[in-house]
């Protein structure tokens, strides 16, 4: 199982931009797997949540597309 670090910049877009959407985080592990083939954990993609409490510490640009594609959801 990959960890956050060790995925491709295009899966964590792909991760930052469901949970966007307002996907759940099991959602996004099932979308990762269906899309790449990739096995990440739940916990890992909940820690891609620029909003949640637990969040870690992501890139500016994640951070910035996160917030772009989650004002477009709300439109």
């Amino acid at each position: 199982m990959a960890t956050f670090n060790e995925l491709l910049g295009s899966v964590k877009a792909f991760i930052v931009q469901r949970l966007a959407r307002f996907d759940q985080p099991s959602q996004a592990v099932k979308a990762v797997k269906k899309e790449f083939g990739l096995e990440v954990s739940r916990q890992r993609v909940h820690f891609s949540e620029p909003t949640s409490k637990n969040r870690r510490a992501l890139h500016p640009e994640l951070k910035e597309l996160f917030f772009e594609r989650r004002k477009k959801a709300i439109e």
